[in-house]
């Protein structure tokens, strides 16, 4: 440990260093996989008989012939991957500069590539990598400005005992050295920090004045509000949005402190202390309970958390294929069972849906799919959110296809085109927080924390001049995390799920947080990336909008 820690002192990162190391192995792993694709084909541009190709010549390899041969292998996601890969080994190879973001982001799409083509080894080898890069910014958030020599990050991987990872919203833009700043992130993330630099265990006390020592001026009794929150079994922390349903502790951002005794936590270890959640007693109250240990047979299985004291394991994750789990909701029980029943069809006969769709499209407004496609597909180009965010043809692009999407009518008008691109670059920290997030991979017992992080960015970012938010927003940030977030709208999104015209104008939080929560549902049991294609079919939240708008011709009549 005390070596590892020494090497953290003493050395640097070379960002560019280890962004070259990753695309030599997406080379390694990709040269073979395209020489199988295109046997017997002509090589392609940039193959010279008897050497192996750079980086380039690969990536560009299955784009040249991904119609022909790597679409069903691949698949859009896969696409994806090389065109940012692509990206990334051209800024490279031009001397651009790589921060913490970029170069992390590099190295987890080169691993996701790898993985997809079953490169096992050199997949495994990006994984180390990642690991020791991770590491190095746990030590700089918990003991100050620290570099890592580059050459020893697979030492520090094998050496280091493992360590919390902080969440990526904390992550701050670095330049060559890997050396944090001290931006003001979220209180719950002071007391990450906090907990790290105390050793792992304080009292209440510590943490505060550690808090207001790093961070001047952080409210007082927010700091108290967040302890209970992020204390796994402290019965006050149902009192806060974030446990505000039952859920399993198990979401690192907001499950990390433990209370041993009364005014003292610690870091908060399932192994050690047992697994906590909220649940809902008879009575209706919520509650925090320690959960019956799960064998090791059980791992990764759901937690029905609606009765008490002790959760029961209800099935794997594979068996959400089957069934759409309930979503916690204020309305009444027959709404409840209004909405459960039909999405329970819309993912019965997705594909019929989308077919459907694709026939009967109500959207052929001038510019409304042209000027969609060309946003997503400079947001696809550009690769990471924040070179969209500072891009700005594709800011342009996202505020015309607002514009065609009738955003900038009535009430509803578009805020200027300076005030929409100051909004997303206000809130850059959020979007990066959330770029590497698939509504159809989110585990259901986090989907109620990730609706409520997705509602804090849409209250935050200034779309339409209206005091409603959702509709604008999540046009715009289908269109900037469009792996993420579905577009929704009145006429559609509002009627499927059955809110009325004042309740999706008064409690939007309530009616966001619900609609998002059963869309993300909905993802997982479908799968919508199967169907990404053609035409409106631009991406998996898209196709989910689409199959929606397909069944609301069917069986309603939207406004």
């Amino acid at each position: 440990m005390h070596g590892a820690r020494a090497v953290c002192r003493e050395g640097y990162v070379d960002n560019r260093d280890c962004v070259r190391r990753a695309l030599d192995l997406v080379r390694d792993g990709l040269h073979r996989f395209v020489e199988d694709g295109l046997a017997g084909q002509a090589r392609p541009t940039g193959w010279t008989p008897g050497q192996p190709p750079d980086t380039q010549a690969v990536l560009k390899a299955v784009l040249e012939h991904w119609s022909a041969v790597f679409r069903d292998a691949l698949g859009p996601f896969g696409r994806s991957l090389v065109h940012e890969l692509l990206d990334a080994r051209n800024r490279w190879a031009h001397e651009r500069a790589f921060d913490f973001d970029d170069t992390y982001r590099t190295l987890d799409s080169a691993q996701r590539l790898l993985r997809l083509i079953d490169a096992t080894e050199q997949a495994n080898a990006i994984s180390r990598e990642k690991e020791a890069y991770w590491r190095a910014r746990c030590e700089a958030v918990t003991q100050g400005p620290v570099a890592v020599n580059a050459t020893n990050l697979q030492e520090l991987a094998e050496e280091a005992p493992p360590v919390a990872l902080p969440n990526t919203r904390t992550s701050t833009p670095l330049s060559e050295t890997l050396i944090v700043s001290q931006p003001r992130p979220p209180v719950r993330e002071m007391l990450w920090q906090a907990i790290h630099a105390l050793g792992g265990q304080a009292t209440s006390a510590a943490l505060k004045a550690w808090v207001l020592q790093r961070y001047p001026g952080t409210n007082l009794g927010t700091i108290s509000a967040q302890i209970g929150m992020c204390t796994v079994n402290s019965p006050s922390r149902v009192h806060l949005p974030q446990n505000a349903a039952p859920r399993v502790a198990n979401d690192p951002r907001y499950d990390f402190l433990n209370r041993t005794e009364r005014g003292v936590v610690e870091w908060y270890e399932p192994a050690r202390h047992g697994q906590w959640a909220v649940t809902r007693h008879g009575s209706g109250q919520l509650a925090v309970i320690r959960l019956e240990p799960v064998d090791a047979a059980s791992q990764g299985a759901t937690v029905d958390l609606s009765t008490a004291p002790a959760a029961a394991v209800t099935g794997s994750m594979a068996e959400r294929d089957a069934e759409v789990a309930p979503v916690p909701s204020t309305r009444t029980r027959r709404t409840r069972e209004r909405v459960q029943q039909r999405v329970q069809e819309l993912c019965r006969h997705f594909e019929h849906y989308v077919q459907l769709y694709d026939e009967r499209v109500p959207f052929n407004r001038s510019g409304q799919y042209e000027w969609h496609r060309r946003t997503i597909e400079r947001r696809r180009r550009l690769g990471s959110v924040a070179a969209a965010v500072n891009d700005a043809e594709f800011t342009k692009d996202l505020w015309y296809t607002l514009a065609a999407w009738g955003m900038n009518v009535r009430r509803a008008r578009l805020v200027p085109l300076a005030e929409l691109r100051q909004g997303l670059q206000a809130n850059l920290h959020r979007l990066v927080a959330l770029e590497r997030l698939h509504l159809e991979e989110q585990p259901p017992a986090r989907v109620l924390a990730l609706a409520n992080d997705v509602w804090e960015l849409i209250a935050a970012l200034p779309v339409t001049q209206s005091q409603s938010k959702i509709v604008g927003a999540t046009k715009a940030l289908h269109h900037v995390l469009p792996d993420l977030v579905p577009p929704m709208d009145r006429s559609y999104t509002q009627v499927f799920f059955h809110w009325d015209a004042v309740q999706f104008q008064r409690r939007q939080h309530d009616v966001f947080v619900d609609m998002f929560s059963y869309l993300a549902n909905v993802a997982g049991a479908v799968r919508p990336s199967r169907y990404v294609g053609t035409g409106w079919r631009t991406s998996a939240t898209k196709l989910l909008d689409n199959a929606i708008v397909a069944y609301c011709l069917e069986h309603e009549r939207p406004d």
